[in-house]
Order: C-alpha cells, then structure tokens, then sequence
C-alpha cells in the first residue's frame, strides 16, 4: 500500500504534465486554422481589389458579403492584420501564406476563364458551321 501512496504523486504530475500538453497543441492547431482563414479572406480580399479596381462601390459590397459569409467583420479582419504590423519576423509565416492563397486563387480564375474562352469559342464555330 506504500508502494501507491508514492505513485500517487508521479502519476498527478504526469496526468498534468499530459493535459498541459493536450491543451496547447489544441490551441496552437486552432490558432493555426484560425491564421489560414484569415489569409485565405485576406487573400480573396486582395484578389477581389484587382477586379475592382474601376468599381469601388462594387468592391466594398463584394468585401462586406464576403466578411458576413465567412461571419467576420472589417474590424476583426483589420485588428487581426494590425497584429502582425511591425513585426515582420511573426508577419513573414502570414504574408507567406497570403502569397500561396493568392497565387493558388489566381491560378484557379486565369484556369476557369480559359476554360471560358474555349467554351465560348467552339460554340462560335459550331453556329458557323
């Protein structure tokens, strides 16, 4: 019975040495997905100010429905950026993963507008025929 009453306090310490690690790998996976949702708005968000840059007023209610779709605000997107502002050694991961969005997002549209013209295309020669 002796031999319990000194394991008692090891397997505490171990028990809490386990939830403290389940505990922070939890919040840094979340954390983690919470970041690559902001970059992938952010980026969707820059990509949307090319196509409209001659249309402000269309730009601003493409952003506001994207924001509510994805149910963030322009403040919370904006307080999560100023997070990263002056710190470029934490804003170089963010930025990173903002650039892959962009290019993965711009890659996707520049695919689906050729698959557009082709489409558009060989209808124009089936009707010529």
């Amino acid at each position: 019975m002796i031999w319990l009453k000194r394991f008692i306090p090891f397997a505490v310490i171990l028990l809490g040495w386990f939830g403290y690690a389940f505990v922070s790998d939890f919040l840094a996976s979340e954390r983690e997905s919470q970041t690559d949702r902001t970059a992938l708005i952010t980026a969707r968000v820059w990509i949307a100010t090319a196509e409209y840059q001659d249309d402000p007023d269309g730009f601003i209610q493409y952003r506001d429905s994207l924001l509510e779709a994805e149910d963030i605000t322009p403040d919370q997107l904006f307080a999560w950026l100023e997070q990263y502002k002056g710190r470029p050694e934490r804003s170089l991961q963010f930025t990173q993963r903002i650039q892959h969005y962009v290019d993965s997002l711009y890659q996707v549209e520049e695919a689906r507008l050729k698959a557009e013209d082709a489409a558009v295309s060989d209808s124009v020669i089936s009707k010529q025929e």
